[in-house]
């Protein structure tokens, strides 16, 4: 099973975890697997993506209160705000001292 199985969240199938939680109105279970996702995202190196999705986690934490999810939102979202910044400085170091071999990682 997928936790979704599109690009754009608000599509996910009904067969991939968010769909199903969405479908019978689990958004707690919602909140974890989208923190789950993100979390997918940022280990594959998509930062961008990852943000996105762990922004709406952590906003559907704070709706439903829930401190422990909030508090690993935050936690990632800070992990791969962290990461992403760290990979663009290596890129950019990289391309100052013009080693290509260096800028594609």
């Amino acid at each position: 099973m997928l936790l979704c199985d599109q690009a754009n969240l608000q599509a996910c199938g009904e067969t991939s975890a968010i769909g199903l939680t969405r479908k019978v109105s689990d958004r707690r279970t919602e909140a974890a697997s989208l923190g789950s996702l993100g979390e997918v995202y940022r280990l594959q190196g998509n930062y961008d993506q990852a943000i996105e999705v762990l922004r709406s986690a952590l906003k559907l934490a704070t709706e439903l209160k829930i401190p422990t999810f909030m508090a690993a939102a935050n936690n990632s979202l800070g992990n791969t705000l962290s990461n992403r910044a760290a990979t663009r400085y290596r890129k950019s170091v990289a391309f100052s001292v013009q080693d290509p071999t260096e800028a594609k990682n």
